[in-house]
């Protein structure tokens, strides 16, 4: 068995150690990590999970310090940045090799005390609960936001109709209330000429 010290990318103090076989797969990692935080990945499958080797450059492991500068890029990935400010990116591990595959960890791999060995990336659509309070691993930019402002036309449309609409409805009634005969009153010639029509003959 090995210890494999592990993080989850943008969240503080998130760091936890694991257990794993060195005949294990990539994907029995992800599923131990997921045993070892169960309520931190309770919304998400263990296949979802993305882990990065946490090598720098010198091939030296990431430390406390250093995986507080590390970030995601757009794409997802995690990123950091050497002294000069050049970027660095870490090697995303393939789920169907072994962990001690040599494109990982190697088979003499001895993991050294303060060294972070694994990162891990959670999809920007699934929430990781940390310290009892809904978060997010990243504030991520959402990868479509097309459907939102289609929806959002949509409402300012319908609006828009449904004024029109009214609009015309009340210019409707007005016009048809002008058509409509208004009722006259008689004049006085009328009356008379009502009266002289009901006069009775007296003989």
């Amino acid at each position: 068995m090995v210890k494999l010290f592990c993080a989850i990318v943008g969240v503080a103090g998130s760091a936890f150690s694991v257990r794993v076989d060195e005949s294990d797969s990539v994907d029995d990692l992800k599923k131990a990590i997921k045993v070892e935080k169960p309520n931190d990945f309770k919304d998400v499958n263990a296949d979802k999970l993305q882990p990065f080797l946490a090598k720098k450059k010198d091939g030296g492991w990431l430390d406390g310090a250093g995986l507080a500068g590390v970030t995601l890029d757009e794409a997802g990935a995690p990123v950091s940045r050497d002294e000069s400010g050049a970027p660095q990116g870490f090697k995303k591990m393939d789920p169907l090799l072994w962990v001690n595959n040599d494109k990982h960890f190697g088979k003499n791999f001895r993991p050294a005390e303060g060294d972070v060995h694994v990162l891990v990336v959670v999809p920007d659509h699934y929430r990781v609960n940390i310290g009892g309070t809904a978060s997010r691993a990243l504030k991520y930019k959402p990868k479509d936001e097309t459907p939102l402002q289609v929806q959002r036309q949509e409402m300012t449309d319908l609006t828009f109709a449904a004024g029109v609409q009214h609009q015309e409805l009340t210019e409707h009634t007005a016009t048809e209330a002008q058509r409509q005969p208004q009722q006259q009153q008689p004049s006085q010639s009328t009356k008379r000429n009502r009266g002289r029509g009901k006069r009775k003959l007296i003989i």
